[in-house]
């Protein structure tokens, strides 16, 4: 796996540009691993929704004999661009994920001119790398030249469901806490996956996207939890039970904001709309408060 950081730092720290163009949309989902029936349901409504560029932080491929095409190429026929993605805990191997998707490495950032967004993508999973990771982002959200900055990882930094806890992953989460914390001003958005929800929350004054329910849906109603002294708050959660999945929509108006809407799949419903203007905190519409 060395190989890999290393070819991310050195080569990745100068950014890989990317074609998009103002207007267009991102769709966010996590945990999508499998080629089924909520699979194909999320597909049709991004389909449905002209939605064809993927934000995917991890766990993208469970049943490891079926392989990456089995799982993607449905994805691919129909025209979709893997456009953004993290690795996660389920995988062939780092180096055979970041292969298949053509990722620049393990970890990187890409970078959308046209909507002035920078993707500062990390591997929660691997822990003999943090250290260099860690140098990796300082630098990145120092750099960017970027309006938006957007860090994409699998594991969440705090427990958020009754399934998993933080501290599988604690070396990493300890070390990004704090990051997070200190350039708070830099950072736009945190992009999550592994626990199989749709959830937001904020983060020491950063909004936190969480799109996991691809499959299996589950409960991500908790009770209190010790946080370390961190600010870290839940802002809404999707019922849960269904697949959801985030889309992102830039309003290419002169201000630069996005539109987020997480959205049902079965029939398209808009459960929760957000609006992300630059330097100014995350503005929940209405709908939000119904299921918060």
């Amino acid at each position: 796996m060395k190989i890999i950081s290393c070819f991310a730092l050195v080569v990745m720290c100068f950014g890989t540009i990317f074609a998009s163009a103002k207007g267009m949309s991102y769709g966010i989902v996590g945990d999508m691993g499998r080629w089924n029936t909520n699979s194909k349901m999320i597909q049709d409504s991004m389909l449905r929704l002209k939605t064809n560029h993927l934000v995917m932080p991890g766990d993208n491929l469970y049943k490891l004999r079926e392989g990456y095409r089995a799982v993607w190429a449905p994805w691919l026929d129909a025209g979709f661009v893997f456009s953004v993605v993290a690795l996660g805990n389920h995988t062939l191997g780092y180096k055979e994920e970041v292969d298949f998707f053509k990722m620049p490495g393990e970890y990187y950032s890409k970078v959308d001119n046209e909507n002035d967004i920078r993707f500062i993508v990390l591997n929660s999973d691997n822990r003999q790398n943090v250290e260099s990771q860690m140098t990796f982002l300082k630098n990145e959200l120092v750099s960017s030249p970027n309006k938006f900055n957007f860090i994409v990882y699998h594991h969440p930094s705090f427990t958020v469901s009754n399934v998993h806890k933080w501290s599988e992953k604690e070396q990493f989460q300890r070390a990004i806490r704090g990051i997070v914390k200190q350039h708070t001003g830099k950072i736009t958005g945190l992009i999550w996956g592994y626990d199989h929800i749709a959830a937001t929350y904020d983060f020491e004054g950063v909004p936190v996207f969480l799109s996991g329910s691809a499959q299996d849906p589950r409960l991500g109603d908790i009770g209190p939890q010790d946080t370390m002294g961190y600010k870290f708050e839940r802002k809404w959660l999707a019922p849960q039970g269904l697949p959801y999945w985030l889309k992102m929509e830039s309003t290419g108006s002169f201000k630069k904001s996005f539109i987020f809407k997480f959205i049902r799949a079965e029939d398209d419903q808009v459960m929760c709309t957000m609006k992300l203007t630059h330097n100014s905190s995350l503005e929940y519409r209405p709908d939000c408060q119904l299921k918060k």
